[in-house]
């Protein structure tokens, strides 16, 4: 494993900072003594803490005045201190001290109360009288006006005046929001003075650190233009802002009196820290790219503290540990951040890592600390100060290192550009403005046989590229002048090579600018595409041979590309669907508009997709399907799909609906013919068999009828009476049985008559009528039919008339074309009638009428909603004896005698369409 890091040393890493940890903390944590009873000032000490001389009285319900916390029933109730620093966190109660001291000292006449905190909200000092009772009370915070404040410094310090060789108690009342540390001491004048000249250089050294570093980090911004740079300036100062109100500082020199901003502006730095934290992170680790799981946790960290920042606004102190956690989390997480790009094999991460040690130990210490989870001193208060200085030296390290880097790849920058430039298969150089030549590349000098200092200096259309032609040295020129006043020239310029041999070349000069707009050099390019524009030529010739095929082509044709767009459509497909590209961009609208019908669209889609992925590159998927045109006619289309090379499809489309029909109408015509004749010779066949048998019957009902006096005669000669013979005859339903007998042979002379129609014109009159009379006429008969009726009421049927006006008359047989009429409205008024059992739910049957006419044709069209015809119940419609209705409800002639009627009398077709569920429309044509 090898990803740049040390890993056996990154191993160790842990144990090092976990015992620096441990030392570091040792340090922090004081010890616990035993308070003593009071403070002996001397001449011989200057400065007095006061941890452990502290009697402390929490007050809960900050009700509590000087008076009660000084009676005898509290007397007994403050506990004496354990800490040299006491801190009690963030909390809502107020804290009582009181502390008693004896003043010894001759010398030193000038004491002074030091707080060494200065974030606390509201402090109140009471120092007894001189000579009598009650308290000199002297009341500042942070939260209080800076006038109010002692002595003018920016932490809190008090006069104390002490009486010689007197023993004083003295109280103080510490309350508010912030976190309560008490790091009080009384110090001597000269002590303090001396302690303020300490703290003052080591603020001058802190700030003056900051102040160079973010000089330093503008100025390298502001050099190499990298984002991370400026993101850190931010962050250093945020950081600068943090420490100058968190020590008192602002409160004290610039916002002073806004006590606004002395309630918000920690908490407000602390966010801004963790925002720009953030944001360096991002910038510097590159996680956007490198690792976006960490930058989107970035993102959602900095959203929160905005959010928080809305709080800081509009609440109190509501938010502030949500804040600090919120600040160890970032924390925390740029560090590991850190370490998880450093393992990745990001170098620069390592800087990053090791800057983060020790600053968030500090942070954590001293976060610890406001949370009253750790003892406070003077080593910790200060440690996160320590780890900021550490942290801006690491980083200056790492910055530095950034340029080392910068110009490192800067160097190996430009040997990749020498390389690029000279072993570029294009012809480069660089001219100045003027057009004199600065540099030329080797594939330019190669070409033309040439030296580099042959043409260094000389004008660009004076070098031996261009020495052959007068008309392209003027250009040039023009070229030059055009691209030194800002523009890309770029034209196809003639060159020689060594040989003589002129080749074509793609020649430009682009002008390269300074910051300023101002053109600083030209650079010229050239690309030979002598090749190029012979294939080029190839091509165009061949795609124009291609064009002309495919626009000619008697075949639908598209193109349709890996994206399932449409590339191309030709003009043919036009015609064939009515769509262009524009109504169908996409396979997705092709399939919407071409199969309205759901399920037929994902039928024919799943078909289309299993073609394509068992199919190979080349290989033909013939396919027919029914399509909706754009103008609402459906179409037959035998389809033709081949997966080109490039992954586009290749396909081809053959209207073949009238193909189709016309092989249709020859097989049922075929088909017809033949079953005619066998039906004429059949009848003749039958039809003298069948009068004999109704002749017999007709005798034999003659023979016993009662009213004849001879049948009456011949039984009386037998012995019987012609009333016994019927009354037999009767019992044994022997009249009954001939009367089947009768209808039986009727019905069969019914079936021969109508097969004779097959073999033999029509005997009577053809004439002129009117088509729209014989249709209505028809549906009148139909409404009037009994049995029809008793199957169905044809009145309930809605009628919808389509007839274009002035339809002219026709020439034929208008009994027989009314036939024709009834016959299909008889036959779709049954369906409908019994369409509950094909298709439940069923409603609102009803007719479509329409006449119109059609170049020199008629047409009729009926149309029914019922529950229509499967594929081949449609092509065997007009078959004799074909019928789907029950034995004794159809002979299966009616469509038969129709459509010879149609074509055979009247020289016209008809036809049928139809689909389950979608009804039937039968389409008639006579000839005018």
């Amino acid at each position: 494993m090898n990803n740049g890091v040390n890993v056996k040393l990154f191993l160790n890493y842990p144990a090092y900072i976990v015992i620096a940890g441990i030392c570091l903390t040792l340090l922090s944590l004081p010890g616990l003594c035993s308070a003593r009873d009071r403070i002996i000032l001397t001449d011989q000490k200057g400065k007095y803490p006061l941890g452990l001389h502290l009697e402390i009285l929490e007050d809960p319900g900050r009700q509590l005045t000087i008076d009660d916390v000084t009676s005898v029933e509290f007397n007994n109730k403050f506990i004496p201190s354990q800490l040299k620093v006491p801190n009690f966190g963030y909390t809502n109660s107020a804290y009582w001290v009181r502390f008693q001291v004896r003043n010894q000292a001759v010398k030193i006449r000038d004491w002074i109360l030091e707080l060494g905190y200065a974030c606390m909200h509201y402090i109140d000092l009471y120092i007894p009288v001189p000579g009598g009772k009650g308290f000199s009370v002297r009341k500042t915070g942070i939260l209080r006006p800076v006038e109010t404040r002692d002595i003018d410094h920016h932490r809190f310090v008090f006069h104390l005046p002490l009486a010689f060789e007197k023993e004083q108690t003295i109280y103080l009342r510490f309350s508010g929001k912030a976190s309560i540390t008490l790091p009080l001491a009384i110090l001597s004048r000269q002590a303090f003075n001396k302690s303020c000249m300490i703290e003052y250089f080591s603020m001058g050294i802190f700030y003056g650190i900051f102040s160079i570093m973010l000089v330093y980090i503008i100025f390298m911004f502001l050099f190499l233009r990298k984002a991370s740079y400026l993101h850190f300036c931010f962050f250093l100062f945020s950081i600068i802002l943090f420490e100058i109100s968190y020590s008192g500082l602002g409160a004290k020199y610039i916002w002073q009196d806004q006590i606004f901003w002395n309630r918000i502006s920690v908490r407000l730095f602390i966010c801004l820290i963790i925002i720009t934290l953030l944001n360096f992170s991002n910038s510097f680790l590159l996680l956007k790219k490198n690792i976006p799981i960490l930058y989107k946790i970035n993102t959602i960290t900095q959203i929160f503290a905005g959010i928080l920042i809305f709080f800081i606004l509009f609440t109190q102190y509501q938010c502030v540990k949500a804040l600090l956690i919120l600040m160890i989390f970032g924390i925390i997480m740029s560090c590991v951040q850190g370490l998880i790009s450093w393992i990745r094999g990001f170098k620069p991460a390592r800087f990053f890592v090791i800057a983060w040690l020790f600053p968030i130990y500090g942070v954590s210490i001293n976060i610890m600390i406001r949370f009253g989870l750790i003892p406070s001193s003077d080593f910790s208060e200060n440690l996160y100060q320590k780890g900021i200085v550490w942290l801006v030296f690491i980083s200056s390290v790492a910055l530095i290192d950034q340029i080392n880097r910068f110009f490192k790849k800067t160097e190996i920058s430009r040997q990749k550009f020498r390389a690029t430039f000279n072993q570029t298969f294009q012809f480069m150089g660089l001219l100045t403005p003027a057009g004199a030549v600065v540099n030329i590349n080797k594939t330019a000098l190669d070409f033309a046989g040439i030296k580099e200092p042959e043409v260094i200096g000389l004008p660009f259309w004076e070098t031996p590229w261009w020495n052959h032609s007068n008309k392209m040295q003027d250009r040039i020129k023009k070229a030059i002048s055009q691209s030194a006043s800002g523009r890309l020239v770029r034209f196809e310029a003639i060159h020689p090579d060594l040989k003589g041999i002129f080749h074509t070349i793609d020649f430009s000069i682009k002008p390269l600018k300074d910051k300023n707009g101002k053109v600083t050099l030209l650079i010229p390019e050239g690309r030979d595409i002598t090749d190029k524009k012979q294939i080029e030529e190839r091509l165009n010739n061949e795609r124009e041979r291609y064009l002309t095929l495919v626009e000619k082509s008697p075949l639908g044709v598209t193109v349709i590309g890996k994206d399932s767009s449409y590339k191309y459509i030709n003009q043919k497909f036009i015609e064939i669907f009515g769509y262009t590209i524009a109504d169908i961009p996409t396979r997705k609208e092709w399939f919407i508009k071409a199969y309205p019908d759901e399920e037929y669209r994902k039928q024919a889609f799943l078909t289309w997709v299993s073609d394509k992925e068992n199919s190979k590159v080349g290989e033909d998927r013939p396919r027919t399907f029914k399509v909706m045109c754009k103008n609402g006619v459906e179409k037959l289309i035998h389809f033709r799909a081949v997966t080109m090379k490039t992954g586009e499809q290749f396909m081809t489309y053959d209207d073949i609906t009238e193909r189709v029909r016309m092989e249709e109408v020859m097989i049922q015509t075929e088909k017809m013919m033949s079953v005619g004749g066998l039906a004429a010779g059949m009848a003749h066949e039958i039809n003298n068999p069948l009068a004999g048998i109704l002749q017999s019957i007709q005798v034999i009902q003659k023979r016993i009828s009662e009213n004849l006096q001879k049948n009456k005669e011949v039984a009386k000669e037998c012995g019987t009476s012609l009333d016994v013979i019927c009354l037999y005859m009767e019992k044994r339903e022997i009249n009954s049985m001939m009367a089947r007998i009768t209808e039986a042979g009727k019905r069969a002379a019914k079936i021969v008559k109508n097969m004779l129609s097959f073999s033999r014109n029509s005997q009577s009159q053809s004439g002129f009528h009117d088509l729209t009379k014989l249709m209505d006429d028809s549906v009148e008969l139909a409404g009037n039919d009994y049995d029809l009726k008793k199957k169905f009421d044809f009145r309930q049927i809605k009628i919808i008339r389509k007839y274009s006006a002035n339809i002219p008359l026709v020439n034929c047989d208008g009994s027989r074309i009314q036939q024709v009429f009834l016959n299909i409205l008889q036959n779709g008024a049954q369906a409908m009638a019994g369409a509950e059992n094909y298709n439940k739910g069923f409603k609102n049957p009803q007719f479509i009428l329409c006449i119109y006419p059609d170049d020199n044709m008629i047409c009729i069209e009926i149309e029914d909603n019922g529950p229509g015809m499967d594929e081949k119940t449609r092509k065997r419609a007009f078959e004799p004896f074909f019928t789907t209705k029950a034995v004794g409800l159809g002979t299966g002639l009616g469509l038969s005698v129709s459509y010879f009627i149609v074509t055979e009398n009247h020289k016209g077709t008809i036809h049928v369409e139809s689909s389950p569920g979608k009804g039937a429309k039968f389409t008639i044509r006579l000839p005018l």
